[in-house]
């Protein structure tokens, strides 16, 4: 096959987002680019240009992977993996996402991740020797009547949460809700500790939009679900009433149970996978 792989740069932009938006036909909760959506994205999950690709077939893009990247931990999440119709289901698909890991492996990488949502998209991956690592589950309700228990929320600044993200979080999180992602677009969260007696018991993450409001991240003493309810009943009457939604909760986080026991019901499951290329030698 003769396949080319570019590294994305601003001259062929164009291209990838002309896959991702022929992906549209192929894929279940596609993504919609124009310039403007694409460099959005780019800004709030550190998309790598030196690490994301565009492979074409005479002189056709055919596949696009845009990945984020975490340098200090040699490790990147591949946030878009799309092709073209015309190559799904075909060998060409695999070949482009071997040429594109094999020149990830030569930077150094030792490890990459993404999430799937069928079960045809976790197959293709796991042939490529990835392995299943957790469900990721996304919930929602049209309605939300919390615990009582005294509590304040308290306007604060990112770097007011940060020290709190391994204390109040029970397994690691996903790469789209880890700190520095959360940071790339900290200006469009409404951020909050949770203060009981003035002490710190935890932290709320929001933002919203004209038909929802979105639980971005919440953080509370472990084994008090009681602090989490007494937050989301306080960010609801601060907020207009609207369905609450919270994306990519791992079922080994504590949160999973909570959400559940609140009445929140799973929408949406990502399947999240991952290839170690030490152990995969």
């Amino acid at each position: 096959m003769n396949l080319l792989l570019k590294q994305l740069k601003l001259e062929n932009v164009a291209d990838a987002i002309k896959v991702v938006n022929s992906a549209k036909l192929v894929y279940p909760h596609p993504l919609s680019f124009n310039f403007f959506t694409f460099f959005r994205h780019v800004k709030a999950y550190n998309i790598s240009f030196e690490h994301s690709f565009i492979a074409y077939q005479a002189g056709q893009p055919i596949g696009t992977v845009l990945n984020c990247s975490n340098a200090k931990e040699k490790e990147l999440y591949t946030y878009v993996w799309a092709i073209t119709p015309e190559i799904a289901g075909t060998r060409m698909a695999a070949d482009f996402t071997r040429f594109a890991m094999d020149h990830i492996k030569k930077h150094g990488f030792n490890h990459i991740s993404c999430e799937v949502i069928r079960e045809s998209d976790q197959a293709f991956w796991l042939k490529l020797g990835f392995h299943k690592k957790r469900e990721l589950h996304s919930f929602r309700t049209e309605s939300f009547s919390g615990a009582k228990t005294e509590l304040t929320l308290s306007p604060c600044q990112m770097q007011d949460i940060d020290p709190l993200f391994c204390q109040f979080h029970t397994s690691q999180p996903p790469w789209v809700k880890r700190p520095a992602q959360l940071h790339s677009y900290q200006d469009e969260l409404k951020k909050f500790l949770l203060l009981q007696e003035a002490k710190i018991v935890g932290y709320l993450l929001l933002s919203e939009t004209e038909n929802m409001l979105v639980i971005t991240d919440l953080g509370y003493e472990k084994g008090r679900p009681e602090l989490g309810r007494a937050a989301l009943e306080q960010a609801v009457q601060l907020l207009p009433r609207k369905p609450l939604f919270s994306f990519y909760i791992p079922t080994d986080d504590e949160l999973f149970d909570f959400y559940k026991s609140c009445g929140f019901e799973t929408f949406l499951v990502h399947n999240e996978l991952e290839f170690n290329f030490t152990s995969n030698n």
